[in-house]
């Protein structure tokens, strides 16, 4: 008999949890952000700014961020901007509580930056984790669907 190796594959480690970048500076919604995204089953990561989004997003890529429009430092348009220059398409959720300023509504605006989803806050987590399933296009109707803006 001899050492040959059986034609079997060899067990295989499972897949890693897609990572997000959840990107906001009110703690409450950051954290419950990131509370329900976890136990969703993704890898979060958190910033409290858009100078933080960039440097974590250069250290460690993420597949999705989720980002608030009104930070401090780089708002979130700004962030998106930047990591389409540098990284190219990156899947954004924008989410704000500002929305429009009666003249221009930032999330549209996300939108039509790039932005594949658009949260108006308060939102509900059930909405957060559809929002970012469907961006990282992880729920069949979500590959063909346009980008959406609820609230």
């Amino acid at each position: 008999m001899t050492d040959t190796p059986l034609p079997f594959p060899r067990p295989s480690s499972p897949p890693a949890p897609p990572r997000v970048l959840v990107v906001d500076d009110d703690p409450v919604v950051r954290l419950a952000a990131q509370v329900l995204l976890t136990k969703a089953g993704f890898d979060v990561e958190a910033a409290v700014d858009g100078r933080e989004a960039l440097r974590a997003f250069r250290r460690h890529p993420t597949d999705a961020v989720v980002c608030d429009l009104y930070l401090p430092e780089k708002n979130g348009l700004e962030v998106m901007a930047a990591l389409a220059g540098e990284f190219g398409p990156v899947p954004v959720v924008a989410i704000s509580g500002g929305g429009s300023d009666g003249r221009v509504d930032l999330l549209a605006v996300a939108v039509r930056l790039g932005a594949r989803a658009a949260l108006r806050k308060p939102f509900g987590g059930a909405e957060l984790v559809r929002a970012v399933r469907g961006v990282l296009g992880m729920d069949r109707e979500s590959e063909t669907s346009p980008p959406v803006v609820v609230g």
